[in-house]
């Protein structure tokens, strides 16, 4: 067995005839979140820590860094909102009083099974290590472009492990042309 790969069950979306659609209502509602149907795919996922050569976004589509947070205390609503989120974002939810209103819309990247995927995690992530994805690039320059991402349960963890915890972020980043 190789020491670098761990095979775990990976949620793909299921080949269905209608397009598929997530639906989250309003919480007064009591209406449950309603999402496509997965089917689960035994898959080989690599540990990238152990490649030849550290991954790149424009190559494998995600990469990892040592970075020491000025945050000390991630449970700590206040620190994170003012140390680690240095600019307050407000953010307007629109139907909360209407059941079947969107409060917004958007688009979900998800996978339907193909055996030419590749996966791969960051095994032992420590709180000063991030990483980053690649969720988009416009540009089909022989280079990653999308980046698909999802959490899967490692077996090679011990039972008494403790799930990580993680703070998302998205950017979203415009090149001119001539700037590429």
């Amino acid at each position: 067995m190789n020491d670098n790969i761990v095979t775990a069950a990976i949620a793909y979306l299921a080949a269905d005839d209608a397009a598929p659609q997530i639906r989250v209502f309003p919480p007064v509602s009591g209406k449950p979140v309603a999402t496509p149907r997965n089917v689960y795919v035994d898959m080989a996922i690599e540990d990238a820590r152990n490649w030849r050569s550290q991954p790149t976004l424009d190559g494998a589509g995600f990469e990892y860094h040592r970075h020491l947070s000025s945050c000390t205390d991630f449970y700590d609503d206040a620190q994170v909102s003012t140390i680690y989120y240095p600019v307050e974002t407000r953010i307007l939810h629109y139907g909360e009083d209407e059941e079947d209103t969107p409060r917004h819309t958007g688009h979900i990247y998800s996978l339907q099974y193909g055996a030419q995927h590749r996966w791969a995690y960051v095994s032992a992530m420590q709180p000063d290590e991030m990483l980053l994805l690649k969720c988009y690039d416009s540009s089909a320059a022989g280079r990653a472009r999308f980046t698909p991402h999802t959490g899967f349960h490692n077996p090679a963890c011990p039972p008494e492990f403790t799930a990580r915890e993680s703070i998302e972020a998205r950017t979203l980043v415009i090149f001119h042309d001539n700037q590429e």
